[in-house]
């Protein structure tokens, strides 16, 4: 499963490098998707994965979250 939902997160990517976004840009949306400000953290059942995928966009939206 969590295979499947990394190929999910590199085809997202993919699909917004074709769109003229760069790495960067395409790695901070995805953050903001699955990263939303929701104090409850109903967040995806992979968070450690797409932490781990998005790496420092990641780091940076969850630290940008005021109640984090």
């Amino acid at each position: 499963m969590r295979s499947a939902f990394l190929s999910g997160l590199s085809e997202q990517v993919q699909i917004l490098l074709e769109q003229g976004n760069d790495i960067d840009k395409a790695m901070e949306a995805l953050a903001e998707i699955l990263f939303p400000e929701d104090e409850t953290k109903n967040w995806s059942k992979f968070f450690s994965c797409a932490r781990w995928y998005l790496g420092p966009a990641a780091e940076k939206k969850l630290a940008d979250l005021e109640w984090a």
